[in-house]
């Protein structure tokens, strides 16, 4: 009997987010713990929490979904309305029947903390730990940090593999063509810093195994329209790729595998055909000025009150589009 790789995943349930569940969905070496849900990001959380639910249940998924935070732990930095309306009606898209058995998952009555922490401290008294993709931002797993003693549990936690930041490039709060979005002079910030740096602060100063896939990496993956072509070509009339290609045509063009990335990341753990990857000490700005905005923004120091994660400096996009495809569209032959 093969020994499944047990994760848990916790999201702002957005876009890319539905990518990489999907993804992860067809890793037959990783079995999902549970989801764990925020709302302090793309989605709110009621419909964050249900959207979750429904791909798990598409996916033949028994895990559940469990409620977090509703708001950050600092500031009110959040997504502008509009877009998160898109995210909670799931872009308007409906979700196809389960193409194969149809899962078990729903929303418990459990808190996110609570799930995560039963989950690690019971990990770590079996001795084999549990990995996190943390795809969300950090306010979930920050108040876990907050609220419980981390020797408790911190033997349960593997690596916990995140889609955050921007190191050594620009950030993605900023957008010059839609001042509309507001945070329009943040030009540092990566979002899921950006919604809760107090969050990431707590985070990256735990001490925790943490494998940061920043933009420097996620830039090197764009959606591009000629993957997707090809990907739709390839889906047949396989309905999980089919509903795949659906959500990846909606993006062509337009951005870049964020948190499927993260997933892949996760999934090869760090393979040096898919990233490239160096130690950095990191510092959180927390501060808010008006005129000088860069709250989430990311600081390589070499203070040893920092201590060093492991940050994805690039990646290599076919082979993350090789290994996205292996697992999403049906087999040959």
């Amino acid at each position: 009997m093969n020994v499944l790789r047990q994760i848990v995943i916790d999201t702002d349930a957005g876009w890319d987010d539905w990518l990489a569940l999907l993804f992860l969905m067809k890793c037959p070496e990783i079995e999902i713990l549970g989801v764990t849900v925020t709302g302090v990001g793309e989605a709110h959380l009621t419909p964050g929490m249900t959207n979750m639910q429904r791909l798990l249940v598409f996916g033949g998924q028994s895990a559940n979904v469990y409620p977090g935070a509703q708001k950050p732990l600092l500031y009110s930095n959040v997504f502008p309305a509009s877009f998160r309306a898109t995210i909670d009606s799931f872009w308007g898209v409906s979700i196809p029947p389960p193409p194969g058995r149809t899962g078990t998952s729903t929303i418990s009555t459990t808190s996110a903390v609570d799930f995560l922490y039963q989950t690690f401290a019971a990990a770590a008294a079996r001795g084999k730990p549990v990995d996190m993709l943390c795809i969300g931002g950090f306010t979930n797993l920050a108040t876990l940090l907050a609220e419980r003693p981390l020797p408790e549990f911190q033997a349960g936690i593997g690596t916990i593999y995140a889609m955050a930041g921007a190191v050594g490039v620009p950030g993605n709060v900023y957008d010059p063509g839609d001042a509309t979005w507001g945070y329009y002079d943040n030009t540092k910030a990566e979002w899921n810093v950006f919604v809760d740096a107090k969050a990431a602060e707590i985070a990256l100063r735990a001490g925790l195994r943490i494998v940061l896939v920043p933009l420097d990496a996620t830039n090197h993956v764009p959606v591009t329209t000629a993957y997707v072509n090809a990907y739709g070509s390839a889906a047949g009339s396989d309905v999980y790729a089919g509903f795949v290609y659906t959500l990846l045509q909606l993006q062509a063009g337009e951005t870049n595998f964020f948190d499927p990335l993260a997933a892949a990341v996760l999934r090869t753990q760090s393979a040096k055909d898919l990233v490239t990857t160096a130690p950095f000490r990191l510092e959180v700005s927390t501060g808010f000025d008006e005129e000088d905005n860069t709250t989430g923004a990311l600081t390589p120091t070499a203070d040893p009150a920092f201590p060093e994660v492991v940050v994805c400096t690039s990646a290599n996009a076919t082979t993350f589009e090789g290994l996205f495809s292996s697992a999403t569209l049906p087999r040959q032959g």
